[in-house]
């Protein structure tokens, strides 16, 4: 992938996401990054693959959510956003968030991938 490539997907969720928070006032939450990441952990199907990204990202939970989590779900998220808009012609309502002092707390924790089958197999 080009580095023109690249910065425009960078740039496109990062988009994606902040119209979700500004125009829908429906943030992404640590909590919906977590439960994304959990779902990649446990639904990959080339988890050889997935633990090489996360090796790659330093097993940093956090950068794990944001590097990976956060463009899927955003996009996902911004594309049942415009398509609810699209056939209700109706706005979300606010989603109320954790905050203390304005800034949002949360602590990731790195999923557990679960073994493919051809893994299992070496496994026994």
């Amino acid at each position: 992938m080009s580095q023109v490539q690249l910065e425009k997907k960078v740039t496109d969720y990062l988009r994606n996401s902040q119209a979700l928070e500004d125009y829908w006032q429906r943030p992404i939450t640590a909590e919906q990054l977590q439960v994304e990441m959990d779902s990649m952990a446990q639904h990959t199907k080339k988890p050889e693959v997935l633990r090489e990204l996360f090796t790659a990202l330093g097993n940093d939970p956090f950068v794990i959510a944001e590097c990976l989590a956060r463009p899927l779900l955003s996009e996902r998220l911004f594309r049942s956003a415009l398509a609810f808009q699209n056939t209700s012609g109706a706005m979300s309502q606010p989603v109320s968030s954790h905050k203390a002092n304005g800034v949002s707390f949360y602590s990731y924790t790195v999923s557990r991938i679960v073994a493919s089958s051809k893994e299992r197999g070496h496994m026994q």
